[in-house]
Formats: C-alpha cells, sequence, structure tokens
C-alpha cells in the first residue's frame, strides 16, 4: 500500500499535470488559427495614368498663335505689322516678308532683281531699312549677290536672325498690348460656330 506521503503528492500532482496540458492545447490552439489566418495585405499603391501629369505640376498654357502663326496669316500679320511701325522696329517685319516673296520666285531673273532689292533696302551699310545682322551675315549675302549666286536660301540666315529678334524682343511686348487683343478678339469672331454650316 502506498503511503500517506505517496498519496497526496499523487492526488497534488494531477492538477498540476492537467494544467499544463490545458495550456499546451491552447497554444497549439492559437499556432493553428494563426496559420489559417492569412496575412494582412499590403497598402496598394496608387497607379498613375501614363499620359497623366505627375502631382504638384503646373501645365504651361499656351492661349494665343506663336510668332510664326501670325507672321504666316496675312490676317494676324497686319496687327502685328501695325505694332512694329508704331515701336519703329517695321524693318525686320518688312525684310521678312520680302524674303518670303523672295523665295517662291522660280525665274532667276526675277530672283536676281528681287535679290538686288532686298539688298538695296535692308542689307547694305547705308540701306533705308537697315536691319540688324551680324557683320559675317551680311559679308556673306554681299559676296553672293555680288557673285550673282541668288538660290533660294541666299538669305536663310539673315532670316533667322532677324526672327529671332522679334521672338526675343519685339513680339512679347506685342504679346502685352492693345493690337494683341483685337487680333485675339477678331480670331474668336473669325472663328466657326459650333454647329453651323
Amino acid at each position: 500500500n502506498p503511503s500517506p506521503y505517496q498519496q497526496h503528492h499523487r492526488s497534488s500532482s494531477v492538477p498540476t499535470k492537467s494544467r499544463k496540458v490545458e495550456h499546451l492545447v491552447r497554444f497549439f490552439r492559437n499556432q493553428a488559427r494563426m496559420a489559417k489566418t492569412p496575412p494582412p495585405a499590403p497598402p496598394r499603391k496608387r497607379l498613375a495614368l501614363r499620359n497623366s501629369p505627375p502631382a504638384n505640376t503646373k501645365r504651361r498654357v499656351t492661349i494665343g498663335p506663336t510668332l510664326r502663326e501670325v507672321l504666316s496669316t496675312q490676317a494676324l500679320a497686319s496687327y502685328f505689322r501695325r505694332h512694329c511701325v508704331q515701336c519703329q522696329a517695321s524693318e525686320g517685319f518688312n525684310f521678312l516678308q520680302a524674303v518670303e516673296s523672295f523665295q517662291i520666285l522660280r525665274d532667276y531673273r526675277a530672283k536676281l532683281r528681287a535679290a538686288d532689292r532686298i539688298f538695296k533696302e535692308f542689307i547694305e551699310t547705308k540701306a533705308p531699312q537697315s536691319i540688324n545682322i551680324g557683320s559675317q551675315t551680311r559679308a556673306d549675302v554681299i559676296q553672293k549677290i555680288r557673285q550673282k549666286h541668288v538660290a533660294s536660301g541666299l538669305f536663310s540666315v539673315c532670316k533667322r536672325e532677324v526672327f529671332l529678334m522679334l521672338k526675343q524682343d519685339v513680339f512679347p511686348r506685342f504679346c502685352k498690348g492693345p493690337l494683341y487683343a483685337l487680333m485675339l478678339q477678331s480670331m474668336v469672331q473669325s472663328a466657326p460656330k459650333k454647329g453651323g454650316s
């Protein structure tokens, strides 16, 4: 027969073992529950549209026509010509118009006469409407005219320099003046209306 001490020890150890078993059962149940639960999904990134501008980026909006568009449209060019006359810069505008007419000529003699008129009016030293071009550019044109080389690109460099001067100086002032506003108003009035025939 077991002694009283052994009986007491056995009776007291039974609840202790049962508590350990219950603890282990709860532990394994929690582990199984965590294994079945999917992990939280990562935050979704916002997909930017391919053609959309970056955030906090200001778009540069062009409202009116460019200088090239103004010069190539007779109705618009008349407003810019009036501005050039007012600010005493009409020689650049007139030179560009004369070169445009020269470049469409096909007859050699007609081109020779037109080149001579342009040279005397705008390029030679004491020309009535002397344009502001580089000395080397002027010398190159003089040499070609003396040699009677009147190809369509005779005044191309001069034209580029004059156009750049108008674009950087005269045209920005035109865009801030009343003639520019009148030009835009005429464009709106002459535009075809929606649904009209």
